[in-house]
Order: C-alpha cells, then structure tokens, then sequence
C-alpha cells in the first residue's frame, strides 16, 4: 500500500503543472537527506525540508534514487569527511569548540561519514537543484504531451477552462 501512495504521487507530480523552482529544491533537499546516515542532523534536514515550500514528491522521489548511490558512495563520502575532519589543522580548534557546545555534538558532526555527507551534500546541492529545475522544465516543455497516460484528461480540461472563467468573470467585476 505504501509503495502504490509513491506511485500515485510521483504520478500527480508529472500530471500536474508544478514550479519548476519547487521541484528543483525538492532535488536538492533529497540529495543532501540521502548522503547523510540518520542522526540528529538528518532530522533537522528533514525538518526544514518539510517547512519550506518545495515540492515533496519529487524530494521522495530524489531521496530514493540518491541513496542508492550514496550507498555505493560511502567510502568516497568518509574519505571526505575524514579530510575535513583531520586533514585541515586551521579546522580542528572549530570542532573541538563545536564539541563541547550544548546540544551541537548531538548531530555526531564529529563522525566521518555525517561530516562527508554534509560536505557532498553542499557541494552538490546547487548543481541538483539546476538538473532538477532543468530536468522538470524539460519535462514539462518537450515530454508531458508525448506520453498517452500522462496527458489531462477531458474532465481536468473542462476544471480548468471553468476556473479561467471565473477568472475573468472576477477580473470583469472588479472593473
């Protein structure tokens, strides 16, 4: 049951006319949720994904493909992590500081692996928002009409075509 609600929201996500700035972000948040391992930080991540507006479908959506590849990634994101960790000496009076803050060592920042899926997580979070963005615009512009089961169907048409007339009816009152 779980599996077929992903479904049916991945599907309303490429039905419905979204942002594009919404989906990118919705990327974006699930590349840096699936490099991180689930601590308090992962939490926090969530959190503020859930808060801002983006679109939560295609941040599942991100989330579940992208952890596959951090899955395969791990030793690349330790090996990170352990770099800014231990290999920059200007760094390690700022952990040590962070360390013995109130509440801050709860998120385990001082472990390789959430450290490296920090780090990859910001590097890349950027580019996975402009691929996002892209990707969906692409979509939406070159794709959505081509595939038969995605096209609005004449009751979706006729909703649309009732609300552009109140619209306008609206916009005419008003004047």
């Amino acid at each position: 049951m779980f599996f077929l609600k992903i479904f049916t929201t991945i599907l309303d996500l490429l039905k419905k006319d979204q942002n594009p700035t919404q989906v990118g972000l919705g990327v974006a948040f699930g590349l840096v949720m699936a490099f991180q391992p689930m601590t308090l930080l992962w939490v926090i991540i969530f959190m503020i994904f859930f808060v801002i507006k983006v679109n939560k479908a295609s941040g599942f959506l991100s989330l579940f493909l992208f952890k596959i590849i951090a899955v395969c990634a791990e030793p690349l994101v330790v090996q990170a992590g352990a770099f800014v960790l231990e290999g920059i000496p200007a760094l390690r009076p700022l952990w040590a500081q962070l360390r013995s803050t109130p509440f801050i060592p709860l998120t385990k920042f001082y472990n390789t692996a959430v450290m490296g899926g920090l780090v990859v997580g910001i590097v890349l979070f950027f580019p996975s928002f402009l691929f996002g963005k892209w990707a969906y615009a692409f979509y939406k512009d070159n794709l959505k009409e081509k595939i038969p089961f995605l096209k609005k169907s004449k009751k979706d048409l006729e909703k649309e075509e009732k609300k552009k007339m109140k619209a306008q009816g609206a916009a005419g009152a008003i004047q």
